[in-house]
This record gives C-alpha cells, sequence and structure tokens, in this order.
C-alpha cells in the first residue's frame, strides 16, 4: 500500500508508538 520511501518512517512510527506503549 505504501511506497517504499514512506515506508521506513512509517515503521519507525510505530516501532517509537509501541516503545512509548511499553515504557
Amino acid at each position: 500500500m505504501f511506497p517504499r520511501e514512506n515506508a521506513l518512517p512509517v515503521i519507525k512510527i510505530c516501532i517509537k508508538l509501541m516503545l512509548d506503549n511499553l515504557f
């Protein structure tokens, strides 16, 4: 669904949100 250029920022945001939820 996302162009590869936009995929990395989205993944980084998702990981950041998950880490914020864990801690």
